[in-house]
């Protein structure tokens, strides 16, 4: 419990756009950084969700695709541990990678949801949802040719998690 809150703190500070540009300018902070993240991914029972974040917020490749592939064949993390390793998936990995993607495709755990107004409905997006559009993305097409509305883009996250949903 106590290694929780510390990572929780961590997490917080590397968070910090401040902190993200000192890592990046050096070298040795960044190997640091890459020792800790490696260290928490390993530690069993714990959920992997905030360091998954890390991992997509400093384009750590080698260490999420290999993570986010063990994860994916595992499938004992919360869902959204399992949406940020489908999202390294779509944004480190190959069309090799789908089946792990197609693994989530009957998941109905609630990933977000969000209101697109007064009067709409409220837009409900589960991991399957999320799964279906990284699997689109990987092979080179567009969630809105697919029936996906909503689908916004982003660089970190390929689209806005909340946005995946119907």
């Amino acid at each position: 419990q106590q290694y929780g809150r510390l990572s929780s703190t961590l997490y917080s500070m590397f968070r910090s756009q401040n902190v993200v540009n000192v890592v990046r300018s050096d070298k040795a902070l960044e190997a640091l950084f890459g020792g800790w993240v490696q260290h928490v991914l390993d530690t069993p029972n714990m959920d992997k969700s905030l360091v998954m974040y890390l991992v997509l917020e400093y384009d750590m490749n080698d260490i999420g695709l290999a993570f986010a592939r063990k994860l994916l064949k595992e499938k004992s993390q919360s869902q959204n541990t399992l949406d940020h390793a489908a999202t390294c998936i779509a944004r480190f990995g190959s069309t090799a990678d789908l089946p792990l993607l197609f693994g989530l495709m009957k998941d109905e755990r609630l990933t977000n949801t969000w209101s697109r107004g007064q009067g709409k409905p409220l837009v409900k997006t589960q991991l399957r949802d999320r799964a279906l559009a990284m699997s689109i993305h990987l092979v080179g097409k567009k969630p809105s040719d697919f029936g996906i509305p909503f689908a916004a883009a982003t660089p970190k996250y390929i689209f806005q998690t909340y946005s995946c949903g119907f």
